[in-house]
């Protein structure tokens, strides 16, 4: 596969661009998603006054996964910046796969506020993230 033209500002090829330049890149991209939908997610926890309510539990559970997430991503992005693609490759999918089980925590709440929606972007541009990872510099990974 041919990676050009190459990104006349950094010698680049557009592919690789897609993923490395923030915050227009597809991992800037997954990391802004991760934040706005933890941000969302703790908006609807915080409404919710009885702690002991069923759905600001599964509100709480997936805050912890989106928490953990953006911490798989940042990881990822250490070693994005090294071109450590192996580990580019693991961290996000440790992202991706620590949120997946939110679409069902947000399915049984019946929420109006687009969290399944949100939530399957996020997971959406990781999968990006990843088949990027399988085509950009595939002699590193």
């Amino acid at each position: 596969m041919s990676f050009e033209p190459v990104h006349p500002a950094k010698g680049r090829s557009w592919v690789e661009g897609l993923m490395w330049d923030r915050p227009t890149g597809v991992m800037g991209m997954a990391q802004n998603q991760a934040k706005t939908t933890k941000e969302k997610i703790l908006g609807l926890h915080n409404g919710i006054k009885d702690d002991k309510s069923e759905l600001k539990l599964r509100y709480h559970k997936c805050l912890e996964k989106y928490t953990n997430a953006m911490n798989q991503l940042n990881e990822a992005n250490r070693f994005m910046n090294s071109a450590i693609i192996r580990s580019v490759k693991h961290y996000t999918s440790l992202a991706m796969s620590g949120v997946q089980s939110c679409d069902k925590e947000f399915a049984k709440s019946h929420e109006p506020s687009n969290l399944v929606k949100d939530n399957r972007k996020f997971q959406d541009l990781c999968s990006v993230t990843l088949a990027i990872c399988d085509q950009v510099l595939p002699g590193r990974h």
